[in-house]
Parts: C-alpha cells; structure tokens; sequence
C-alpha cells in the first residue's frame, strides 16, 4: 500500500522518511512509527474536524533540532518514519476503529 493522506498535502510529519505500510523492510529499524487515523465517525452532528488533526499535526512547522542540553537529534535517532494515514471507512464505526492495528 502506497503513502498516502486522505486529508491534507502530501507531507510526512517534520520530514521524517515515509515509510510503506505494506513493505516492513521501509519500517523495519524505525524506533518509532507515525501513523494517522482521520476518523470523525461517531462525533456529534455538527462537530466534525477531527479527520483533519493528523494533516494539521503533519503539517504544523514544529522543527525537532538538536536537543541542547542532551545534544541529541531526537527523530533521527530514534530512526522515526511516516507511514501515513490508515483509511478509516467513515459509514462503520467498528470497522474505523479496528483499522490502525
């Protein structure tokens, strides 16, 4: 399965590596594994917005730079990579639920 986001630009999160959820070897020495669930499902009529919070986190310029005390590069160290975002079928609530295992 390609890299993809459902809603928003194309933009993994600080320009960490994308990564492919269908090919493990993209994943395999990754520390750490985004992944975002747009999911509004279940919400109050009216009070949607929150299939936008993994674009909006993705695209927010929080730059992660070398930690000054520690002197550290915490997402390279780590070895952090994008996988995208899961695609959460917004009619069945279950379904959306149990997709990001």
């Amino acid at each position: 399965m390609a890299y993809s986001i459902f809603y928003g630009p194309e933009v993994s999160f600080n320009n960490v590596p994308r990564a492919d959820v269908g090919d493990t070897s993209t994943f395999n020495e990754a520390g750490a594994v985004i992944i975002g669930a747009p999911f509004d499902g279940g919400s109050m009529a009216g009070r949607i917005g929150t299939r936008m919070g993994p674009s909006a986190i993705r695209t927010t310029h929080t730059f992660f730079q070398r930690h000054l005390t520690l002197g550290v590069r915490p997402l390279e160290d780590l070895k952090v990579v994008d996988i995208g975002d899961v695609h959460m079928p917004p009619a069945d609530i279950l379904k959306s639920l149990d997709r990001p295992r």
